[in-house]
């Protein structure tokens, strides 16, 4: 005999409905009713880390001992990372301890809730020797998952159920509790603020969001350059908004200037001069005919305001390259590239907010989320990262829900 459970999803990421077919039979599932329950609970958690935990419980209960993670995408890379992992008593459990990288990871994707063994999904990114290590200490050697939909088609995560074999019928338990758990932490994230599709923001946004950078700025002592684009049609400015998404730390920030003249602003706080230089030559290379030059924070201003106005007066608006002294070129121009590199030395500073997307410089807090972002990260060593961010990560599980605007951890 087989009995057909079904239940509705409040926040549906797959369609309007869940079907599970369980023997009615087994004495591990209980009652439909109880199950029914369970949805309802993990459907309406505000926060990720306790839908994803309520599931784990559940399908314990159930008879069968599973993980459940959140897998976040970095939309300029197109790369994957492991941001939280829930153990089968539903409780945080750390990602250093798989003994595997949690990003950026490239994946290869089952279709939606069809079981897939861990090591063709991993594989790309693990290897065989780390998809057997973390099936090992998953216990678990298939994973079903359900993704997040980022628009256009393309996930911005995934919420993923490691299941060992023996799951047997239990298994379909997992498939319609999945799609709740995926409902949940959707909603959470759509609930986050996010930028434009191209990765700009309104000038609204960037005068608020450049203010405080450079008000941060001032107040640490740290250098911040704004970087001022002007661009030859209004047509290109998607276009460049998207090649600047793959070249900019996620803490930089990009958008556009009021006005109606096709005008972009990035602020990079931290970055050095060499790291100006190459943002620069990258809008160069990917927008011909830009014209684009940079001011600093304290030899040419100390509000956003002043300093976009002195990057825009360097581009020579409405003049020729050549004679206005624009940066078609960032050799032998002075008046953009003095200043030493940024100090290296020290704890290393994680500040609040995602503003550019996620990268692998990005660490979240496991249980709401909160994203905290390492400028220049790109200069530690893959294992120090790692390091880095694993105290970062539990920093964070420690203090949340009480987070900071910046978070020190040791170098």
């Amino acid at each position: 005999m087989v009995c057909l459970l079904m239940w509705w999803t409040h926040e549906p990421t797959g369609g309007p409905t869940v079907n599970a077919r369980l023997p009615a039979t087994d004495p591990c599932l209980g009652t439909a009713a109880t199950l029914v329950h369970a949805a309802h609970r993990i459907s309406t958690h505000h926060l990720p880390a306790d839908a994803l935990g309520e599931m784990a419980t559940t399908v314990r209960e159930a008879g069968a001992g599973i993980h459940v993670a959140l897998l976040l995408r970095d939309p300029a890379a197109g790369a994957w990372h492991l941001t939280l992992l829930v153990d089968p008593a539903g409780r945080i459990a750390p990602l250093a301890g798989l003994g595997v990288p949690s990003g950026p990871l490239e994946l290869a994707l089952a279709p939606v809730r069809a079981i897939a063994p861990l090591s063709s999904v991993f594989g790309p990114a693990w290897g065989v020797a780390g998809c057997a290590l973390a099936a090992q200490r998953l216990a678990a050697e298939q994973v079903l998952s359900v993704p997040l939909s980022g628009g256009a088609g393309t996930p911005q995560g995934m919420v993923m159920a490691f299941v060992p074999a023996s799951a047997g019928s239990v298994t379909s338990v997992v498939a319609a509790l999945l799609l709740h758990a995926a409902a949940a932490t959707a909603r959470h994230l759509r609930a986050a603020p996010a930028g434009s599709g191209d990765g700009l923001l309104t000038a609204e946004a960037l005068t608020s969001a450049a203010t405080r950078e450079v008000e941060r700025a001032v107040r640490f002592g740290r250098p911040l350059a704004v970087v001022a684009v002007e661009l030859p049609r209004v047509a290109e400015i998607a276009r460049t908004g998207t090649a600047l998404a793959g070249m900019l730390s996620p803490w930089d920030v990009a958008g556009r200037l009021d006005g109606d003249r096709p005008r972009l602003a990035v602020v990079l706080p931290d970055a050095s001069r060499g790291e100006t230089r190459r943002v620069i030559d990258g809008v160069l290379s990917s927008a011909p005919g830009a014209r684009v030059a940079a001011a600093w924070l304290g030899e040419d201003g100390r509000s956003f305001a002043r300093l976009a106005m002195v990057a825009l007066g360097r581009t020579g608006l409405g003049q020729p390259p050549a004679a206005a002294g624009a940066a078609t070129s960032t050799a032998g121009n002075p008046a953009l590239f003095t200043w030493s590199s940024r100090p290296s030395d020290g704890p290393l500073t994680w500040r609040r907010g995602l503003p550019m997307g996620s990268g692998a410089e990005t660490v979240r807090c496991p249980r709401c989320l909160a994203p905290y972002s390492l400028r220049g990260a790109g200069a530690l060593p893959a294992a120090a990262l790692e390091q880095a961010l694993a105290a970062a990560r539990a920093s964070l599980h420690a203090s949340c829900p009480r987070h900071t605007e910046e978070l020190r951890t040791a170098a």
